[in-house]
Parts: structure tokens; sequence; C-alpha cells
């Protein structure tokens, strides 16, 4: 996937769709929700998003410990929160807790707070509680989060959110990638299969790539 990562960027502005998209982000301080079907490197895009959103070349973030159960990382212009990552509290009422926390906290860097929420379905049970926060902070936060479970969503959260569906890529958009940023050819049974899961199709690359081990006794 570096190979992926390392050319994203290029990737995106050579796409018509996701170009627009990326542009319009780029600009907007507002609550945003990121949907895709599995397949679809968000993690990546919203990386490049942040990345010229506050013209830096390079992302570093640190990991802490809020009251020992909220994991999170922090960058002095974001808050990031991954729903999925497994030493991630699944109390997530204190998670509400911990997002007023951030919220009342003074943004020196920026007129507004950015935190990120990669998996927001995980917070099904707790939507009301999300819904006040979103309302009440708007002033002082905005919202980048993502899904690939939309469906899972309540509409009621959705309306408090500008929404972007981020396509698939095509399968001989696939192979273009392939070819043009990462100077490979795609696997010719993906091909054949017209995948479009390009996570999938990084992943089979790197297995086809690797050396044989000898094995000796």
């Amino acid at each position: 996937m570096n190979e992926i990562e390392n050319n994203f960027n290029k990737i995106i502005e050579s796409h018509i769709e996701l170009s627009k998209i990326f542009n319009f982000i780029c600009k907007y301080n507002y609550n945003i929700l990121l949907y895709s079907t599995n397949g679809f490197p968000i993690d990546i895009f919203i990386n490049e998003l942040i990345k010229k959103k506050f013209n830096i070349n390079t992302i570093f973030k640190t990991e802490n410990v809020w009251e020992k159960n909220i994991n999170y990382y922090e960058n002095k212009f974001f808050f990031e929160i991954d729903l999925m990552n497994p030493n991630f509290s699944k109390n997530y009422e204190l998670l509400t807790n911990f997002i007023a926390y951030l919220i009342k906290i003074r943004n020196i860097y920026n007129e507004k707070h950015l935190i990120i929420i990669k998996h927001i379905d995980m917070l099904k049970e707790e939507f009301s509680i999300l819904k006040i926060l979103l309302e009440k902070y708007s002033f002082n936060v905005y919202f980048i989060c993502t899904t690939y479970k939309i469906a899972s969503i309540e509409d009621a959260i959705k309306s408090r959110f500008t929404c972007f569906r981020l396509p698939l890529f095509k399968t001989y958009e696939i192979d273009n990638i392939f070819s043009n940023y990462l100077n490979k050819n795609l696997n010719p049974y993906l091909v054949k299969s017209n995948c479009r899961n390009l996570i999938f199709a990084a992943f089979i690359s790197e297995i086809e790539n690797k050396e044989p081990q000898l094995i000796t006794e």
C-alpha cells in the first residue's frame, strides 16, 4: 500500500469526480461524512486531504489515551479517533464525554477544531448524544467522519453532515493506476473478474512481488 499512498495525490488529480470532491472539501470547514464501499482507501484519501488543507507534506500524529480509556491520535491541526482500533474502548458514552472535553479546549492554530472519526457507524447506539454535540458545538468544531456502512447511519445524523460518496475505481482505472503510477501490471485474473477493489489489488500485487524464500534444513 505504500506505493498507493505515495502516488495517491496524483491519482486523485487524474480522477474527475474524486478531484472535484477533494478540492471542495479542502476549503470546507463544516461537518463532512465520507462514505464508500470496501475497497476504496478512505484513510489514504483523508491523509491527502489533511496535507492539502493545512499545506503540509507529512502528517505526524501522536497516540494518546484520555482517562485511561479513550485512545486517540493528535496533531496540532486535528484529533483523530478510529473506532475500529482494537485498543479503543467499547464504552462509547465515554467517547462523547471525550469529544465534549476536546471541543471545550481553545484551538490555537485554527478557528475551529477538526475532529476525524473513522467508522462512525460503530456509534449507532450513541447517535442521540452525538446529535447534541453536533448542534451544541458547531461554532467551535467540525467533523470529518467516515463509514463503509452508510445504511447504518440514521437520517437525523446524515442531515447534520454534507455527505460525499467516494466511488470505487473501475477496473480499467485500477489497471491505469498500476501501469501509470506503480509501474506494475494488474493481475490478469483481477482484470478478468472486473475487480474494483484497489486495496485488494494492491495486496495481491505485494504477494506476487515477494521473492519465494529458500527453505533449508
